[in-house]
């Protein structure tokens, strides 16, 4: 089995998902073929964007707190925050992260 498990700053589903809630642990459970990108941020305060896609049967994924449990390897990474809306945008309630600041914005 291939996995990672990553501490994340941002994750965007898209496609259609099923969410659970199970207290601590949020599962979301792909209903067609979807993507996911998760942004992480290193020790330096770098991010870098990680693209997974998914069928319709693969495995959950799972949140808890701030890291996400992913039952696949990502399909390729990017530096910097490449979420963005569908109109190509930056998402308007998230700021990259300075790479020369530790502060959150």
């Amino acid at each position: 089995m291939n996995g990672q498990v990553i501490k994340f700053v941002l994750a965007d589903l898209t496609g259609s998902w099923t969410r659970t809630d199970n207290g601590n642990i949020i599962s979301y459970q792909p209903t067609s073929e979807v993507g996911l990108e998760v942004v992480r941020e290193s020790a330096t305060g770098n991010p870098t964007t990680y693209f997974y896609t998914f069928g319709q049967a693969a495995e959950a994924v799972l949140v808890v707190d701030d890291v996400i449990h992913i039952l696949s390897r990502f399909t390729k990474s990017l530096p910097g925050d490449q979420i963005t809306n569908p109109s190509g945008s930056p998402l308007p309630f998230h700021r990259p992260v300075d790479p020369g600041s530790k502060k959150v914005p």
